[in-house]
């Protein structure tokens, strides 16, 4: 059985794209290990204006 006639098949699997993710690991495990180091690097203090918290953040 066929869904779609090989030209649409063609342009959707175009569309799809194909992520590594970490074998023993998860987006939110990145995401926590993340937040984990902007917090100990450059948000254990008050930063006085939004333009220093974003050159923090982007460092």
């Amino acid at each position: 059985m066929r869904t779609f006639d090989e030209e649409k098949a063609k342009e959707i699997t175009e569309c799809i794209e194909f992520h590594c993710t970490p074998y023993h690991g998860s987006w939110l495990n990145m995401a926590e290990i993340e937040s984990s180091v902007l917090e100990t690097e450059c948000l254990n203090r008050r930063i006085p204006d939004q333009d220093i918290l974003e050159k923090e953040v982007a460092a």
